[in-house]
């Protein structure tokens, strides 16, 4: 009988003032104090970040640091950490990957997720966020805020909807509502660019955005057009996009002619399994069954299993590989081409974590922060980022802990 059908909830979580909170939760003493933190820590610089603190004052991303310390002087004003900020990142990954395999980085410090039903067990999607928000809590010293709803659009939006250590369940059938009266920059698609040509034609919202003629907007935009109607109207179907890890690492050889000498073939297939092993060292993994493929000169294949009871290394390849291997080839007259094939891995949750980590969104994210660092889009930051407008949205029903 087929599985049944298990609703999909996508989770985003955000960790609150990312670089700011790491200043924060390393100096306790500084609790309830305006910071802000700019790329070198010099006043001709704009802030990259700020805490809940210095939020309330009215402060916001992109101000030019002077300015902050001119209106507030008892602020306190930090260069970016970024070694600190990486080890953060990635103990974040860590976190979320005990939760779901299904993970995709969005920055240094966001991410979608996505979960079934059964994950919850008799607990509601909402206990489960809390459960994550404690153990980073616990684990980082950080707040996070997370966003529930079944898209990524509204998902990300309701991340946003209470900071910090907000926690948003946008029920299933209310997306619409939800995103309605929320300004452009809640879309998570949609770029500076086009928000900003938006704002020029008079679109300025996402309910606005949503009621626009979608021939509009496809003869400005194209395909794209279509995507952010679909979007703004609460139909986002894209998903959760996780970088998958590799279940199996193998390696094999095809001989030009069949081979009979039994000793060429242990050699050749010892040599692949010894590449195998340089690429499991590399990432960082523990096979438990090593599994051995032969093909005769007529197509037959011969394979067989071995248990590893302990960690590769060149010495256990021969005894705990060899005499499998030698099993198979008196079974086989002339060999054809033989793979060796290693799986069944361990710290597969270490893998992940590596693998969303480096990832080509975070490594940008991590280059964007060293190019702000280096001063080069102080002008860009600037301009680029403006306070983001709150809606209420008391009157429906959302759950807001």
């Amino acid at each position: 009988m087929p599985k049944p059908y298990q609703p999909k909830y996508i989770f985003h979580v955000r960790l609150d003032s990312f670089l700011a909170s790491i200043e924060e939760s390393r100096n306790p003493k500084w609790t309830g104090r305006p910071i802000v933190v700019t790329p070198n820590g010099r006043i001709d610089e704009a802030v990259l970040s700020l805490n809940s603190t210095a939020r309330r004052l009215g402060f916001r991303p992109g101000q030019p640091a002077a300015e902050v310390v001119r209106i507030c002087p008892f602020v306190l004003q930090k260069p970016v950490d970024l070694a600190e900020a990486q080890q953060k990142s990635k103990r974040f990954f860590a976190l979320l990957c005990r939760y779901s395999r299904n993970v995709e980085p969005r920055l240094l410090d966001e991410a979608f997720f996505e979960s079934t039903d059964s994950n919850f067990a008799a607990g509601a999607p909402t206990d489960y966020a809390a459960s994550i928000q404690r153990a980073i809590a616990s684990s980082l010293g950080l707040t996070a805020s997370i966003g529930i709803a079944r898209t990524k659009t509204a998902a990300w939006a309701a991340s946003q909807h209470k900071q910090p250590n907000g926690l948003t369940l946008v029920p299933s059938g209310y997306e619409r509502e939800f995103l309605y009266p929320l300004p452009l920059i809640r879309l998570h698609s949609l770029g500076d660019r086009t928000r900003q040509f938006l704002i020029q034609h008079g679109i300025t919202t996402i309910g606005q955005l949503a009621s626009t003629p979608l021939d509009w907007l496809e003869k400005h935009f194209g395909l794209s057009g279509r995507i952010l109607h679909a979007q703004a109207c609460g139909k986002d179907e894209t998903v959760v996009e996780s970088i998958n890890v590799a279940q199996t690492i193998n390696r094999s050889l095809r001989f030009e002619s069949p081979i009979r000498d039994h000793a060429w073939a242990v050699t050749t297939t010892l040599h692949l399994a010894k590449k195998a092993l340089t690429t499991i060292e590399a990432h960082d993994r523990q096979p438990r069954a090593c599994t051995i493929r032969l093909v005769d000169s007529f197509g037959r294949s011969r394979q067989k299993q071995q248990r590893l009871t302990r960690p590769p290394t060149v010495q256990t390849i021969h005894e705990q590989i060899r005499p499998t291997l030698m099993s198979l080839l008196t079974k086989v007259d002339a060999l054809r081409s033989v793979e060796i094939e290693f799986g069944k891995f361990q710290y597969r949750e270490r893998v992940q974590t590596l693998a969303l980590w480096n990832g080509k969104k975070i490594q940008s994210a991590l280059m964007g922060m060293q190019w702000r660092m280096n001063g080069l889009s102080t002008q860009i930051f600037n301009t680029g980022l403006k306070a983001d407008p709150t809606a209420s949205g008391a009157s429906l029903p959302f759950a807001v802990a």
